[in-house]
């Protein structure tokens, strides 16, 4: 069980690309983070309604792995650090 919040903004350099800046907190059973990201898009066709977008994202927070598996058990709370890349298509309708 978890949940994020987005807040992203996108600049359009042309009718086909844009580039971004982002932030977003995680919330989960086992884990608190916030980060932040950078999207890529690229439109594609003559109507562009497709789009391939790149992402990369870094996290910091806290997380537990211990048996009691919560984030409210403050003692078990760890640090945790992550930097991931994703590649995304959307159809725009």
């Amino acid at each position: 069980v978890a949940g994020e919040t987005n807040l992203s903004f996108r600049w359009h350099l042309s009718p086909r690309f844009a580039i971004g800046v982002g932030t977003f907190t995680y919330w989960g059973f086992w884990s608190m983070r916030v980060g932040a990201e950078v999207p890529i898009a690229i439109r594609l066709g003559s109507n562009r309604r497709h789009e391939i977008t790149f992402t990369v994202r870094g996290t910091g927070g806290l997380y537990n792995n211990t048996i009691t598996f919560v984030w409210y058990d403050f003692k078990a709370l760890r640090p945790a650090w992550s930097l991931d890349a994703a590649i995304g298509y959307a159809a725009i309708f």
